[in-house]
Parts: structure tokens; C-alpha cells; sequence
């Protein structure tokens, strides 16, 4: 695609969703969710893309359920769904505060606790894809709680400054260094401002039911089926001494208010950071209190991901699907990187141990498996290997 027609397309895409946040902003809360549940009904009437999906994965997860009630919790995915996306739009305009009004909070203090015991540094909040979670940060900043919220961007670079002036409610004028609520988009530097975030006193909510590739996840139970699921967070958790958190969102029975559970700090068995089958086990026991939830709320979760496809493989050198396209660490440089810091840090740069693969997206990568160091300045990348030079941010 040339870039004249990327131009083109990324125009398009900001101008509509410019026009879809004014169409909120006029039509007011409740009407605008009123048409995202249109939208939604309309999408699983004319039998749309995902809809089929839907119903494969409810019926491969809910075998023994009547026919009646599954299709009445595929009806629902896709109402909430339309929901959702008003709900989005109306975050970045004047309905933003009477939104956030329709959210209430349980267990805030649990979170405040949590931060406090831990001397001051941030809690990891794990949570999954139910009721609408893109809420779930917005309110926790909207009431200055200290957050950071990790997101997969979008390849175009203007769909994704407006994306990100949508979900944290910043007009066109206002410097990003100034937002209530610390975006950390997927990628190469992702780890290090996730390390940093922790820090500095801000929980990091975690989004951790998706699909993970093949080098950054291991393989729990989940509705009965082996699903890939990312180790990163749980692995950093256990190696900085982080307390753990899992919260969910429910939708309220009137379509419209919400409710946010922040549930006491999960108790994780010790030594994640050492051994891979205590790993496992944790992300087990998340899953598995991921999953009595959605089950009693099957209509409210990501029914259209596809959880339970076997991971794709570690991108290569050549790109096309894994970390960045970055040759893997091998482990006589993960160990060259413990006696000193990468060749790009400045003198006098202190590291410390985090893994080697810090940089990598949310699940932090294969290299939690082996032991690297992150640099404290910001400027410098994470460690690399020896042969290769530093890339510049």
C-alpha cells in the first residue's frame, strides 16, 4: 500500500470517528448507548462477521447448556458489544464525567492497601475482557488513583493519537505528559515503562485472557480446552515482588451502570520468577477464577477472539509475527548481561534484574525465562547481545 492511500485511509478512519464522537456528544448518554445497542442487535440479526465464531466457541464452552440460552448469550455478546463502542466515543467528550458517574467501585481499598504495604510501589491488576473494561481505568484516574494501563495500538499513527485522546478524555490541546492516566502501548519499550510505572507508585492494569504466541505464554485449562495465555506480568510479579490483583466489570441488568470489583490481593504461590511449573499453576488458578466469572455472565465477554487457536510461532529476523523481529537471546547473553550493562547504556547506568526481554510487549517474552537487566536510564535500550548495536527509541 502506498503511502498516499495509507494517508488517505487514516484520515478517513480519524475523520469518522471524529464525526461518531460529535454524533455522542449531541445525541447524549443515554441515546448514544441506545444506538450502540442497535447496532449490535442489527450485527447478530443479518448474521455479520464474528458472529458464527461466537456461536462455535459458546457452543464448544457450554455443551451441556439448551440451545434456547446460548443464543440468547450470543444475542447479548454483540449488544454489549455496540454498547461498549458508544461508551468509548462518549469518554472523550463532555459526557465523560456523567459516564464515569455510572461506574461504582467495590473494593478500592483493597488496591490502596495493596500499594501501601508494598512501600509505596504500584500493584499489578489483572482482570479479563468482561463488562466494559475500558471504563475500569478511566474511573480509577478520574479519581486520582495513581494508574497505568497497558493497550495493543493500532499500525496507523493517527487512528492511534486519536484512540488515545478517546480513551483518556485529553482535548486536541492538552501535552500527553499532562494525562490523568499513563497509556503503555505494546511494544518494544513497553516493558521498561511497565517496570518504571510499578516505580513510580502507578498499578499497572493488565488485560491477561488473550491469546499468547507460542514464546511468551504457557498452556492452562480454560473452559476445558488448553489455551495459551501470556506469563509475563504474573513472572515480573513475582521477581519485583509485586501484589497481584484480579478485578472485574459487570454490566448492570439496565444496560447502562456498571460495577467494578477490585478483589483482595491474589495469593500466588512464590517462585514463579525460578520455576516454570509454579508459573503454570498461577496462571492456572487465574484462569480458573477468570473463568467462574464469565460463566456467570457468558454474555459480557470476548466471545469473538479467538482464545483457544494454537499460538502462532516467535517472529524471526525477517519479521511477520512474534517479538519485534528481534533475534532471540541466547543464554550465554542473557548471562553476559548479568555482569554488565548493555553496551548502549552510558557509564555509570544502574540495571537491575528483570528479565531480558523487558522490552517486549505485555507478556514481557521469552526472555523472562532467562535472567537480564533493565536499565534505569531512559534513554538507553534494554539489554541486547553483544554482535548486535543498541536501537535508538
Amino acid at each position: 500500500m502506498t503511502e498516499e492511500v495509507e494517508g488517505f485511509r487514516d484520515r478517513a478512519l480519524v475523520a469518522l470517528l471524529s464525526i461518531s464522537v460529535r454524533l455522542g456528544e449531541g445525541l447524549g448518554v443515554d441515546a448514544t448507548i441506545g444506538l450502540g445497542s442497535g447496532i449490535g442487535r442489527l450485527w447478530y440479526a443479518l448474521r455479520l462477521p464474528r458472529t458464527s465464531r461466537v456461536r462455535e466457541q459458546l457452543a464448544a464452552a457450554f455443551p451441556d447448556e439448551p440451545d434456547v440460552r446460548r443464543r440468547g448469550w450470543e444475542r447479548e455478546v454483540f449488544l454489549h458489544l455496540g454498547r461498549g463502542l458508544a461508551e468509548l466515543l462518549l469518554l472523550s467528550g463532555r459526557h465523560r464525567p456523567a459516564l464515569l458517574e455510572r461506574l461504582e467501585i467495590d473494593g478500592l481499598e483493597h488496591l490502596e492497601r495493596a500499594v501501601a504495604e508494598s512501600g509505596g510501589q504500584g500493584a499489578i491488576v489483572i482482570a479479563p475482557h468482561l463488562g466494559n473494561w475500558e471504563l475500569c481505568a478511566a474511573k480509577l484516574a478520574d479519581l486520582g488513583v495513581p494508574v497505568a494501563a497497558i493497550y495493543r495500538g493500532f499500525k496507523q499513527p493517527a487512528l492511534e493519537r486519536a484512540a488515545s485522546r478517546v480513551r483518556a478524555g485529553r482535548p486536541e490541546f492538552l501535552p500527553a505528559a499532562h494525562e490523568p492516566l499513563e497509556q503503555i502501548a505494546m511494544g518494544r519499550r513497553a516493558g521498561v515503562r511497565f517496570v518504571r510505572a510499578l516505580g513510580a507508585g502507578r498499578s499497572v492494569l493488565v488485560l491477561l485472557d488473550q491469546r499468547a504466541r507460542r514464546d511468551e505464554g504457557l498452556s492452562v485449562q480454560f473452559f476445558g480446552r488448553p489455551a495459551h495465555t501470556r506469563f509475563g506480568p504474573v513472572k515480573l510479579a513475582d521477581r519485583l515482588g509485586a501484589p497481584v490483583l484480579l478485578a472485574f466489570t459487570r454490566r448492570a441488568p439496565d444496560g447502562r451502570r456498571h460495577r467494578l470489583t477490585i478483589e483482595p490481593p491474589f495469593p500466588l504461590e512464590p517462585g514463579a520468577a525460578r520455576e516454570e511449573r509454579i508459573l503454570q499453576r498461577n496462571l492456572q488458578a487465574i484462569t480458573a477464577r477468570f473463568e467462574r466469572e464469565i460463566r456467570s455472565c457468558p454474555g459480557q465477554w470476548i466471545w469473538t477472539h479467538r482464545r483457544w487457536r494454537p499460538p502462532s510461532a516467535q517472529r524471526g529476523p525477517s519479521g511477520g509475527g512474534g517479538s519485534g523481529g528481534k533475534t532471540p537471546v541466547s543464554a550465554e547473553t542473557s548471562a553476559d548481561s548479568r555482569r554488565r550493562p548493555p553496551a548502549c547504556a552510558p557509564p555509570g547506568t544502574h540495571c537491575s534484574s528483570v528479565g531480558t526481554a523487558a522490552t517486549d510487549p505485555i507478556a514481557l517474552s521469552s526472555g523472562l525465562r532467562s535472567s537480564g537487566r533493565l536499565c534505569d536510564d531512559p534513554d538507553s535500550a534494554a539489554p541486547q547481545p553483544r554482535s548486535r548495536s543498541c536501537e535508538t527509541p
